[in-house]
């Protein structure tokens, strides 16, 4: 779920770029016409963040090099999987 959220903000990044635009150019930033031009554009930054967000945690991401330790009971207590 927090990875979800960590996409979508990132997919929201151009959206609320423009909003500041907007509000610092003095425009009505809930105006529906000055939103529908440039709405496609922010679209696709928004997916080109998101992409690059993927590639960046893909190629820079921390690697486990251990070997997997599946979850386990012991004593009746869960002890959670790890990588040793």
């Amino acid at each position: 779920m927090i990875r979800f959220l960590d996409d979508l903000l990132l997919f929201l990044v151009p959206f609320l770029g423009f909003a500041i635009y907007l509000a610092l150019a003095r425009k009505h930033v809930l105006d529906i016409d000055n939103w529908r031009k440039p709405t496609p554009w922010l679209a696709m930054a928004g997916l080109i963040i998101v992409i690059a967000g993927f590639l960046g945690s893909a190629l820079l991401g921390q690697r486990n090099q251990g070997a997997y330790e599946p979850p386990r009971m012991e004593n009746g207590v869960l002890i959670p999987g790890r990588f040793k």
